[in-house]
């Protein structure tokens, strides 16, 4: 499971899908389309972004939808991971294409708070 903060994971996919839009034509040349990630990427963002909001409201009853938006953002981070190493591999890690795929993923930070970038909460009591 990822521990970045869900921003960060929302702000790496919404670069990442920017990137493969920009350089869709250039990809597709070079038979590789990547059409399909881009379409998967933002269909993915925002239902992780409503379930944070909702987690981030449900203080009482929050282990379900951790569980779930840990999954969710643990998926938009390993496809757009995979889509900027497709970026890399298409165009070769020392071109200018894939440094800026390296960029996205190098403007993650770690954390050592809960995934969702939100404080630890109190278990509820039995």
């Amino acid at each position: 499971m990822t521990t970045y903060p869900v921003d960060e994971v929302l702000g790496m996919g919404t670069k990442t899908i920017a990137l493969l839009n920009s350089l869709k034509p250039a990809m597709i040349a070079k038979a590789v389309d990547p059409t399909a990630v881009i379409t998967s990427l933002t269909a993915q963002g925002p239902v992780l972004s409503t379930r944070n909001a909702v987690q981030d409201k449900m203080q009482k009853d929050i282990a379900p939808v951790t569980v779930e938006v840990n999954g969710l953002k643990d998926t938009h981070y390993t496809d757009s991971s995979a889509a900027l190493d497709l970026v890399i591999g298409t165009f070769g890690k020392r071109s200018s294409e894939a440094k800026q795929a390296q960029d996205i993923r190098k403007g993650l930070t770690k954390t050592k708070k809960r995934g969702n970038g939100g404080s630890t909460p109190t278990p509820p009591t039995p």
